[in-house]
């Protein structure tokens, strides 16, 4: 068989690159999701204020903590733009174009009727959302340490 020609399913590199955006995707919504609960004016008792929350109610309640530098609603604004692929890329369907892309059929119900689009993904754009997700890591890790009083700054 021609290792170019489309398979229905896509090759090993693939699945290890969505799977490490699952990965660092669910790390940042648990993160998140501790961050609302150390805002939470009663945390001891708060078992359901971020812990689990993921998507549009976790950005709601990250929403309504006091962020008087402005960084948290910046990494609010990425997390909720991530989201959007992150969600899109795990409903999609895939097949190999090349040795180095995919094409994905992606069918999101529009007014309860679904709509099938396709558009074609590489493993470098996979990767960059990658980066994007630990770098978000990152920046969430710091504000949970801040909220601690754990960092040195």
């Amino acid at each position: 068989m021609d290792s170019l020609a489309p398979r229905a399913n896509p090759p090993e590199e693939f699945a290890q690159l969505i799977g490490r955006l699952v990965y660092f995707a669910g790390w940042v919504e648990h993160t998140l999701g501790e961050l609302t609960v150390l805002h939470h004016p009663e945390r001891e008792m708060a078992t359901d204020t971020g812990w689990g929350l993921s998507g549009a109610r976790l950005v709601s309640a990250l929403r309504r903590i006091d962020d008087p530098n402005g960084a948290l609603a910046e990494a609010i604004n990425e997390y909720e733009e991530l989201l959007k692929w992150r969600n899109k890329i795990i409903h999609t369907g895939w097949v190999v174009r090349d040795p180095h892309s995919v094409m994905g059929f992606h069918a999101p119900m529009d007014r309860g009727v679904p709509t099938m689009t396709s558009y074609a993904l590489s493993y470098g754009v996979l990767e960059s959302m990658i980066t994007r997700w630990r770098h978000l890591e990152r920046v969430v890790d710091e504000l949970v340490s801040a909220v601690m009083g754990l960092n040195s700054k």
